[in-house]
């Protein structure tokens, strides 16, 4: 997935939370900090997306592209792809870190603290 920069889109963290199935926002920072520093060996195969199952459209903003993401995904950071475990890719991971700091938790301590 190729992401764009461009300026931050607005995006009401509550509602999308709820979207997604999380009980609010916290609960989202808390669920995506502890699947952004997971191993494969960690991971449940059953909690993983099909790889050629999500699409993203290339022509959205980064912002889009990672909202696109989170709503198709169980873990934004890993895939399935056959019988393999895929981890997202690193300028992917920093875009969605990006969107998720800057976007959703930027008045929130600690997210994406110590990374890079």
């Amino acid at each position: 997935m190729k992401m764009k920069n461009v300026d931050h889109i607005r995006i009401n963290g509550d509602k999308l939370a709820g979207e997604l199935g999380y009980g609010n926002l916290c609960e989202m920072r808390q669920v995506l900090e502890r699947m952004s520093r997971m191993s494969p060996a960690e991971l449940d195969r059953d909690e993983l997306s099909d790889l050629t199952e999500i699409k993203v459209d290339d022509s959205l903003a980064a912002e889009e592209q990672a909202l696109s993401l989170l709503r198709q995904t169980k873990n934004p950071y890993y895939y399935l792809y056959g019988d393999m475990i895929v981890m997202i890719g690193d300028e992917a991971r920093d875009a969605l870190e990006d969107f998720l700091c800057h976007c959703l938790f930027s008045n929130r301590e600690g997210w994406n603290e110590g990374k890079k």
